[in-house]
């Protein structure tokens, strides 16, 4: 809505750098995020506030538990193929004990005490594999990272419009007012100077002046 021009990748670059321009992060060491975003449109604001929101919830979630998660891949890729190789295992045991039912061996029996060891051995791995995996799990799912909104997004309740007619009202009255100062300021200097000319003038009025010469002294 901000891009003016028709090309589409250009409108995209145009809003990016809007949103760019428009937005505001800062991070206390407290862990605090502080989000500001301003944009003309409330609506608009609050929308991409919470898609922001979930963004960052997405990445916590992907940097800070990606250790964890390729140690829980792992093991349980691990206990899998443990799993299967032991049910293998223990079908050629039970093979084995089908075949000899009747006391007729047809493979020696060194072979089935390898199998039984075999089957012990994997049933202890696959244990410490499940244990393993249900601990990491745990774990992770105790240290995956967990955004909560302290303040969520919302749009003013009510628009600020400008008072138009209040301020029109404020500047005539401060117009009269200022008119009026200068219409007493002017006539006080008036009378000021009027009282000052009068006073001079009684001044001078009050002082002779003797044009005789001074009387001289006898010797």
């Amino acid at each position: 809505t901000y891009a003016k021009n028709e090309n589409p990748k250009v409108q995209i670059i145009q809003a990016g750098t809007h949103i760019r321009n428009s937005l505001s992060v800062i991070t206390n060491d407290y862990g605090f995020i502080e989000m500001s975003l301003a944009f003309r449109d409330p609506t608009l604001a609050e929308e991409t506030s919470m898609i922001f929101i979930d963004v960052i919830k997405e990445y916590y979630a992907e940097v800070k538990s990606e250790k964890s998660e390729r140690s829980m891949s792992f093991l349980a890729n691990r206990r899998d193929s443990v799993k299967n190789e032991l049910d293998l295992t223990n079908q050629r045991i039970a093979s084995f004990y089908d075949r000899n039912k009747y006391g007729v061996s047809t493979r020696p029996e060194v072979y089935l005490k390898e199998q039984e060891v075999k089957s012990e051995m994997l049933a202890r791995m696959y244990t410490e594999l499940v244990i393993a995996f249900e601990t990491t799990k745990a774990q992770y799912l105790k240290e995956s990272p967990v955004i909560q909104v302290l303040d969520l997004p919302e749009p003013p309740f009510k628009t600020l419009k400008p008072k138009t007619f209040g301020y029109t009202i404020l500047g005539i009255l401060m117009g009269l007012l200022i008119g009026i100062l200068l219409v007493v300021g002017k006539l006080i200097a008036e009378d000021v100077q009027s009282i000052v000319v009068s006073a001079l003038e009684e001044q001078m009025s009050g002082i002779t002046i003797s044009k005789d010469p001074p009387p001289k002294k006898d010797s």
